[in-house]
C-alpha cells in the first residue's frame, strides 16, 4: 500500500464519513503538516478532533494516525521517478535553495536581525513540529556566540510571557499554520511595556499571524518542490538560520574588534 497510498486513499474516499471527508481535505491541502506535525498539534491546529483522525486512518486500514504516517512518511520519499535521485538530484537542490534565499533575503535584513538579536535583553526562539529545528539551532548558534538567546520548546513560550518584557524578541518559525494563537491570543492582553518584539519567520505573506507580528521575514516557498524532498520548509529554515546566525557572529567580531580599538 505504500508505493499507491493516494490511489487508494481516492479509492476509499466515496465511503468516508463527513468527518472523515473534513480530515481528507486538510491532508490533501497541508500533507506536510500530516508528515511532521502529531494527531495532537494536527486536531489543534483545525479544530477537528483526533478521534477523527485516528478513525480516518483505520478506514484506510492503519492501526492508527502514527502507522498512516509512517506509510504517509515514506511514499513521499517515493515516487514514479525515483531512480533519478542521487546525491546530485539532492545537491543541486540546496544550491538552489540556497540562490533562492540569497536573491530573497539581503544583507541589510541580515544585518538588521542581527541588530535586534544583539539589541535585545533576551532573544527567544520557538516552533512546532519541523520548524522546531530551525529554532533551536538560531538559539544554540547565537548562545554559543554569547549573544542572550534561549529556546522555548512547544507551547512554553506562552508561559514565558511571564517573565519578558518589551526589551525583549521573540522569534517564532511557522511555515503556515496557527500552532502559537494562544501565544498571541494572551498577547493581546499585555501593556505594550510587557509585550515582546515579534518575528515571525515564514514561507508565506498569509500566514494567519502575519499581521500580529512586529517583523515578518518572507522565505522562499517550497510548497511545490518534488515530494521526494521530504523537509523542503525546515531544510530552508535551516539554510536561513545558518545565514542569521553566520551574520550575528560577524556582528559580534565587529563589535569587539571596534571595542579593542579604544
Amino acid at each position: 500500500m505504500i508505493n499507491n497510498i493516494w490511489k487508494e486513499i481516492e479509492a476509499r474516499k466515496k465511503n468516508f464519513t463527513t468527518k472523515e471527508m473534513e480530515v481528507y481535505e486538510i491532508l490533501k491541502n497541508d500533507t506536510y503538516a500530516f508528515r511532521s506535525s502529531t494527531a495532537t498539534e494536527i486536531a489543534a491546529k483545525y479544530k477537528i478532533s483526533q478521534s477523527a483522525i485516528s478513525r480516518f486512518c483505520q478506514k484506510l486500514g492503519y492501526s492508527g494516525y502514527s502507522d498512516f504516517r509512517l506509510s504517509l512518511f515514506v511514499n513521499s520519499s517515493l515516487n514514479d521517478n525515483y531512480n533519478t535521485l542521487n546525491n546530485s538530484y539532492y545537491t543541486n537542490f540546496l544550491i538552489n535553495n540556497i540562490n533562492n534565499i540569497s536573491s530573497a533575503i539581503s544583507d541589510e535584513l541580515l544585518q538588521n536581525l542581527a541588530n535586534i538579536i544583539l539589541n535585545a535583553r533576551f532573544c527567544y526562539t520557538s516552533g512546532y513540529g519541523a520548524s522546531d529545528i530551525a529554532a533551536k539551532m538560531l538559539a544554540f548558534q547565537c548562545m554559543i556566540q554569547g549573544a542572550h538567546t534561549f529556546h522555548l520548546p512547544a507551547t512554553t513560550e506562552v508561559e514565558t510571557l511571564h517573565i519578558i518584557n518589551n526589551e525583549d524578541v521573540v522569534i517564532l518559525y511557522s511555515a503556515l499554520n496557527s500552532s502559537h494563537k494562544d501565544f498571541f491570543s494572551m498577547l493581546e492582553d499585555l501593556p505594550p511595556q510587557k509585550r515582546p518584539y515579534i518575528i515571525l519567520i515564514s514561507s508565506t505573506p498569509r500566514h494567519p499571524f502575519a499581521k500580529k507580528v512586529d517583523k515578518m521575514v518572507l522565505l522562499p516557498n517550497t510548497q511545490d518542490v518534488d515530494p521526494s524532498i521530504i523537509f523542503a520548509p525546515s531544510i530552508t529554515q535551516i539554510l536561513f538560520t545558518f545565514l542569521l546566525a553566520s551574520q550575528v557572529s560577524l556582528s559580534m567580531f565587529k563589535k569587539s574588534n571596534q571595542n579593542n580599538a579604544f
